[in-house]
């Protein structure tokens, strides 16, 4: 756990800072980093689009909300195992497939490049940094996945992991009401990682919250009764968990 909390922390201290996209670098520059996908004709067709086959049916217009993070590409930095690799890389990230996508000099038109999802990679955009850890929902096998890393504390970490659920377009049921577009909507789901803990997801029960920190858990629970947390909140999971690295 120590080694692991050293890596995160090393990440976050050589990020550095980044900038609107105005143009695209040397892609040969992280060749070695990225993956390329099938050829989409000119990302008009949904199916390629979020890589579903049965939205094939579905023009890009077609839909409501958005697979990204951001829209636009953002110059980022990538790291391996903590060490900066490469830096103003234009990435967006595509919240609905858990990808970085690159914006390639030399990409042809309708080909999307990607970041390879591997151990020890890490990202920093817009001053936000996502890390790629491995993690099993309840009767899952493990995955790598990228979190949002929100607090690194030498007790506990948090992260985010920013998601959008797709949900498939509804036809007309009769010729008086209208279909019901295809639509994005964005969620966030928190977790934490206690100090030889893995990594655990929070629930929304607050009261469920408290039993995570045990023998602190009557301090924890005053303090956030105290300052009125929303524990459901980005900013007050924050301010929480802040207070139990201190205590």
């Amino acid at each position: 756990m120590k080694n692991v909390l050293l890596f995160i922390v090393t990440i976050c201290i050589c990020f550095s800072s980044v900038a609107q996209f105005k143009g695209n670098p040397n892609s040969g520059l992280y060749a070695e980093y990225i993956r390329t996908t099938k050829t989409r004709p000119a990302l008009n067709n949904i199916r390629d689009y979020v890589g579903a086959k049965e939205y094939d049916e579905f023009s890009i217009k077609e839909y409501q909300g958005s697979p990204f993070l951001a829209e636009d590409f953002i110059l980022g930095d990538i790291y391996l195992e903590g060490k900066l690799q490469h830096s103003d890389i234009p990435l967006r990230y595509n919240a609905y497939k858990d990808q970085f996508e690159i914006d390639e000099a030399t990409q042809q038109e309708g080909v999307v490049t990607y970041m390879d999802k591997g151990k020890g990679v890490s990202v920093r955009v817009s001053q936000r940094s996502f890390i790629v850890l491995p993690y099993a929902e309840k009767g899952t096998n493990k995955e790598l996945k990228y979190f949002e890393a929100l607090y690194l504390g030498s007790k506990v970490q948090l992260y985010k992991r920013n998601i959008q659920i797709f949900t498939p377009r509804k036809e007309a049921l009769t010729s008086m009401t209208p279909a019901i577009p295809a639509k994005f909507t964005p969620s966030e789901v928190f977790y934490a990682m206690w100090e030889d803990k893995p990594m655990t997801r929070l629930p929304n029960a607050i009261n469920k919250i408290y039993k995570f920190f045990g023998a602190d858990r009557d301090a924890i629970k005053d303090f956030s009764k105290k300052y009125r947390l929303d524990l459901r909140s980005e900013k007050d999971l924050k301010r929480l968990f802040t207070f139990y690295n201190s205590i």
